[in-house]
């Protein structure tokens, strides 16, 4: 970190290590305390004076899941008959696990006899659905509707374009490749000090309200696989985001949510399954006295102290 902190120099920095577990009630009524926290904070370091913030480090357990009940449906028809609704059962999959149950659930639902099979091709990464048996000539599926976003279907983890796509005879190829590990990043959000982060999207992302109002205040690469804990640092620890002269910083929320899904209109926490996140917040405060504490806690004219949300 260079002396100035990224802003001037003169600043105390503090951090505040937040985990959900220690959280002081939910933020929102509708989800769990550690899927949407809110944290009180003050005890022996009162945040008054903020001048920046940022997110030093943030640890995610891989628990939430990546089919779930908002986008685990699709629907077959077959030649050229009504639609049948497929729901893919809630969590997460190999592409061999994926496979067999594509299969299994295409055959059950079945109205003319067929039998069907699914593979992933190791070259493509795309998956092959091919129908036999019965009275069997074609088939559709059918992934939410042309132009969707696909954030109500598993289009997306799939490889399919919105809206339907027909079977060549009795065989159908995904149009894109799979990603069953789900979205390639997580963003950390805050209602309450989420728009003093100089944080930008572009007015394309028009699940996080198009550029506008952003919430953001971390982005965070999935580095780890389901089951696994998805580790955050800092990639630019000399720059701050400057906050002006925030007077009293002492009650805030913070919130996860998946890749690009959700809104600042319909906000859908990522759900942990009842596991917890933590975050290590960094805070730069104007100093307000001159006194120096030599030793330890003194270096470069920097006073450093950590402390605990009481």
């Amino acid at each position: 970190m260079s002396d100035t902190y990224g802003i001037a120099n003169d600043y105390l920095y503090s951090e505040y290590f937040l985990d959900s577990y220690d959280n002081s009630g939910k933020a929102n009524v509708d989800y769990n305390a550690t899927d949407w926290p809110r944290f009180e904070l003050g005890g022996k370091i009162p945040l008054k004076g903020v001048v920046a913030i940022k997110v030093v480090s943030l640890e995610v357990p891989f628990s939430y899941y990546v089919f779930k009940s908002s986008n685990n449906t699709f629907r077959l028809s077959e030649n050229g008959g009504a639609n049948t609704t497929i729901t893919i059962p809630v969590g997460n999959y190999t592409s061999g696990e994926m496979t067999t149950v594509l299969g299994t659930l295409l055959t059950a639902a079945t109205g003319v006899g067929a039998t069907y099979v699914v593979t992933i091709s190791n070259q493509t990464n795309k998956l092959t659905f091919t129908g036999s048996g019965g009275t069997l000539a074609s088939f559709i599926l059918t992934f939410g509707s042309v132009g969707g976003t696909g954030n109500t279907s598993p289009r997306l983890y799939l490889g399919f374009e919105g809206g339907p796509t027909s079977s060549t005879g009795l065989t159908l190829v995904s149009t894109n490749s799979v990603n069953l590990s789900g979205a390639n990043y997580l963003y950390l959000n805050s209602l309450a000090i989420g728009s003093l982060l100089d944080c930008n999207l572009p007015f394309g992302s028009v699940n996080l309200g198009g550029g506008n109002g952003s919430i953001q205040i971390a982005r965070v690469p999935v580095n780890a696989s389901p089951g696994g804990t998805i580790l955050y640092n800092d990639p630019v620890p000399d720059f701050w985001f400057d906050v002006g002269s925030l007077e009293n910083l002492q009650s805030f929320d913070l919130y996860l949510s998946l890749g690009n899904q959700g809104s600042t209109a319909t906000i859908v926490p990522l759900v942990l399954n009842g596991l917890n996140f933590s975050v290590k917040l960094g805070v730069l405060r104007k100093k307000t006295t001159d006194d120096k504490t030599q030793g330890g806690g003194y270096d470069q004219g920097r006073v450093v102290k950590r402390s605990r949300p009481f």
